[in-house]
């Protein structure tokens, strides 16, 4: 856009020397070439087209000298292009016009003439440094958006991180209670046993299954809380890679994608799955790359687990004991199970969420 202003500018200064007065279309035919190849130029932006249009100008120019008039303009193009010979083959035309039939007005040329180029460099620089900007703003944003993803990712760690201390929190906690109270519950529910057993009052027997009967209590409870403790504490992704440490054997690519809040009873699924799958393609399969993808979406839980082995191979192993077991594990949560032999065998279960 700034190139076109230049030239309008370049070309309407120019066209004011063609007005002399006498009825002569000459003027019109300078004005429609020079408005002609300057246009080519700008259209085709090629070194080659501004190169063989600026030579048949400059021809006309030695030819018919009052096509120096408008020189300036095509000037405008020689200097975009850093063509200074052909520049300086233009002013040569330019003084022998001047020579030939000289005026006062016809002065204004080499006027036009550094119009051009200041107007060239003008527009040169701006558009350079235009070029800069954008440079530097694409960096910058560049910048940010990398600060912002190194940002989100020490988010994240910082989150796993402070999840995984939880759960190594929660069974600390469940094992102090195992180890600890559970003990002291044990033994006191022992010693009131061994009083029931020697006592010989009868009126201490009722307090005593009583003082027992609370103590088992207290003990089912205890351990129900370690329990769910210990089953809440697990970490499913730390699981499976710790898993995956007893098949180094294999080459093995694991994809995870899921949230902390998993119900456990989905945990355990997606372990026996996994285990059950490892332990077929040891028994059943000559592969040597084992492929796990744990995701979650926003309905169901999806675990997919396939190899590179010989489908013929995989074909004993389609209907086990194993195989069933996995089945109607996922089916007790809702889920769907399925198997397939294409390229290696393929074991595919979803779980539905809220079962």
């Amino acid at each position: 856009m700034d190139t076109l202003i230049d030239k309008c500018i370049i070309l309407i200064c120019c066209s004011i020397t063609l007005i002399d007065g006498s009825i002569s279309v000459l003027p019109v035919y300078v004005f429609v070439t020079a408005f002609g190849i300057s246009c080519l130029n700008t259209y085709f932006d090629q070194s080659k087209v501004t190169v063989l249009t600026g030579c048949f100008y400059l021809l006309l120019c030695f030819l018919v000298p009052p096509f120096c008039l408008l020189l300036p303009l095509i000037f405008y193009d020689f200097f975009t292009r850093k063509f200074w010979y052909l520049s300086v083959i233009g002013v040569a035309a330019c003084l022998r016009y001047l020579t030939i039939d000289f005026q006062p007005m016809h002065l204004s040329i080499l006027v036009y003439f550094l119009l051009s180029f200041l107007l060239c460099y003008r527009t040169d620089t701006f558009q350079k440094l235009s070029h800069q900007l954008k440079i530097s703003r694409d960096n910058s944003r560049e910048l940010n958006l990398l600060l912002e993803n190194k940002n989100k990712d020490l988010l994240e760690k910082q989150d796993y991180e402070i999840h995984l201390a939880t759960l190594k929190e929660r069974n600390r906690i469940a094992r102090e209670i195992h180890d600890n109270v559970g003990h002291m519950l044990s033994r006191s529910i022992l010693q009131t046993g061994a009083l029931l057993a020697v006592n010989k009052d009868n009126n201490l027997k009722a307090p005593l299954l009583s003082v027992k009967d609370t103590l088992s209590s207290a003990m089912d409870s205890i351990r129900e809380s370690v329990h769910d403790l210990h089953d809440d504490s697990i970490d499913l992704y730390d699981t499976i890679r710790t898993i995956l440490k007893d098949y180094k054997t294999y080459e093995t690519t694991f994809e995870y994608d899921m949230s902390d809040n998993i119900p456990r009873n989905v945990k355990y699924c997606l372990i026996m799955l996994i285990k059950e799958g490892l332990s077929n393609i040891v028994k059943h399969s000559d592969a040597s790359h084992i492929v796990i993808l744990v995701r979650e979406h926003p309905s169901f839980f999806q675990i997919q687990i396939s190899d590179n082995g010989n489908p013929l191979c995989k074909a004993s192993a389609s209907h086990g004991i194993g195989l069933e077991n996995m089945q109607e594990r996922v089916q007790a949560l809702h889920g769907t199970f399925r198997t397939s032999i294409d390229n290696g065998f393929k074991i595919f279960a979803s779980i539905p969420k809220n079962t």
